[in-house]
């Protein structure tokens, strides 16, 4: 398990209050309700990252190997995913 740091944030008092509610409805902490919100930010920036550099790549994909290439586009997020980045540990 990897070792936890605390740190103090601030946050709007309706924020909090929907945290807290979030946190009482599934049974958790507010601080396992603001990392799983963080760790869902930054794999969706982790995505859109892939996703630019894709079409990037794509876009330098010519003819013939640029019909292959659109099948397995749709799988990109499956194949790449944020390495470093887990949902719980």
């Amino acid at each position: 398990m990897k070792r936890s740091i605390k740190v103090a944030i601030s946050l709007p008092s309706d924020i909090l209050s929907e945290v807290d509610k979030l946190a009482k409805q599934r049974g958790e902490s507010r601080s396992a309700i603001v990392k799983d919100a963080l760790i869902h930010i930054l794999i969706e920036e982790v995505n859109k990252e892939t996703e630019t550099k894709a079409k990037l790549l794509y876009k330098e994909i010519s003819g013939e190997d640029r019909s292959l290439t659109e099948k397995f586009q749709p799988v990109i997020k499956e194949t790449l995913p944020p390495y470093g980045i887990t949902k719980k540990e």
